[in-house]
């Protein structure tokens, strides 16, 4: 199995959200266990991130589940592939936060059976149709010191969730 830090982002905290998106019955539907208290992942639908982009906007149904102020990115910014820099995630982070805005700091690696040298993975849907997953460059290339580990995820290239969708 290969691996490959591929970006970073800032997360909500667990008060700040859980008991608004994640309701008993979001639970029963969505989660493979219920009971799991503060579900984690990949998915910005499952574990929202702090950062919003204009380009998504109108189709980010959680901005009207959520009444905070989220952190708006215009799609310039890191040309569009939000976060590879961590540096540069937290100096937009704190310029930009409200007082009430408190965020997690994560790392999401890939794991594959391909190679990850490349900064192109060529992968395959529906049986015929070609794609490819741009990875480019981290930096830092690893997770910083220090860091917890929060666990695994099963995901496609959009980032969305097999595990809780």
């Amino acid at each position: 199995m290969n691996e490959r830090l591929v970006r970073f982002d800032s997360r909500l905290q667990k008060d700040d959200y859980i008991n608004l998106l994640w309701k008993e019955m979001d639970r029963d539907v969505y989660l493979l266990r219920p009971e799991i208290e503060w579900p984690l992942s990949v998915d910005p639908l499952v574990w929202p991130s702090i950062f919003d982009s204009k380009i998504f906007r109108q189709d980010n149904f959680l901005r009207h589940r959520l009444p905070l102020e989220y952190i708006e990115v215009d799609p310039s910014i890191d040309d569009g592939a939000y976060w590879r820099g961590l540096d540069h995630m937290k100096a937009h982070y704190e310029a930009h936060k409200q007082p009430n805005l408190r965020g997690v700091f994560v790392a999401i690696h890939l794991f594959s059976e391909k190679d990850l040298t490349s900064d192109m993975v060529p992968y395959v849907i529906e049986g015929n149709i070609q794609c490819v997953l741009e990875l480019g460059p981290t930096t830092p290339t690893t997770t910083p010191p220090g860091s917890e580990f929060l666990g695994y995820d099963v995901a496609d290239a959009a980032w969305i969730s097999g595990l809780t969708n």
